[in-house]
């Protein structure tokens, strides 16, 4: 891919994501294997949660290979602490035949309860849920200043997977990020 891509004057870049390509390590153990001058790295920054790694660790291992940055932040639990996960699917039953009479299990876009199901980490010790930038467990601040004094002078993205209306949330996600941008 990265062959032809370089043909063709584009870059390629892998993102932190799920379990299989998540984690400082492995992304710089394939990053340099691969070694092609086409391919670095998007750094998703509460990805490395799902694979029990500290944000703030990972993101100084892998910015100098950064070619584009995600930023986003979570509510982190332990997982034995909260309401257990596999009785979501209940709740939404119950929930399709409040909605749709007494028999129903009907679930669509009117009848469900809005999202509360937390995603568990790789030890299952931890459930992670979007928030609001700047709102959630993650240290934003610390991870913005590694990205600032790294130099890094790319694009940054707002992913935002909270509760809250997407739009309000965008909008404060993105106007804190300049903040802690100019304040770090």
């Amino acid at each position: 891919l990265a062959d032809y891509a370089a043909k063709l004057d584009i870059r390629v870049t892998l993102e932190n994501h799920g379990f299989f390509v998540n984690g400082s390590e492995r992304m710089l153990r394939i990053l340099h294997a691969v070694r092609r001058p086409n391919v670095g790295l998007t750094v998703d920054i509460g990805n490395f949660l799902c694979f029990n790694e500290d944000p703030v660790v990972a993101v100084e291992k892998v910015i100098p290979y950064a070619d584009m940055i995600h930023l986003k932040d979570f509510y982190i639990r332990k997982a034995d602490k909260m309401f257990p996960q596999e009785r979501v699917s209940h709740l939404l039953k119950l929930w399709g035949e409040r909605k749709d009479g007494p028999n129903s299990t009907k679930v669509n876009a009117e009848n469900t309860i809005p999202s509360l199901a937390y995603v568990h980490t790789l030890s299952d010790q931890y459930l992670l849920r979007g928030a609001i930038l700047g709102q959630g467990d993650m240290d934003i601040w610390q991870i913005m200043s590694i990205i600032k004094k790294s130099g890094y002078n790319q694009e940054m993205s707002l992913e935002y997977e909270a509760m809250e209306d997407n739009e309000a949330g965008t909008v404060y996600g993105i106007e804190t990020a300049k903040y802690i941008w100019k304040n770090v």
